[in-house]
């Protein structure tokens, strides 16, 4: 396979960086669900949030299950 027309870039300007590695699954998913809405604003995105985003995503996850 030809990867010559592809390139990488590293962004990390503007995005939160991940402090702890147990969190980057959770930083993951807020970022898809972010892009996916059009936020481009990521700025409120921060690790004191990370926790609470964690249990609300293990609530809804559960509950969707029952």
């Amino acid at each position: 396979m030809d990867t010559s027309k592809f390139s990488i870039k590293i962004v990390s300007e503007g995005f939160p960086q991940v402090l702890k590695i147990e969190d980057s699954g959770v930083y993951a998913l807020k970022l898809i669900e972010c892009h996916a809405m059009r936020i481009v604003d990521l700025t409120k995105l921060s690790e004191e949030k990370i926790a609470i985003i964690r249990e609300k995503l293990a609530v809804d996850i559960f509950s969707e299950l029952q």
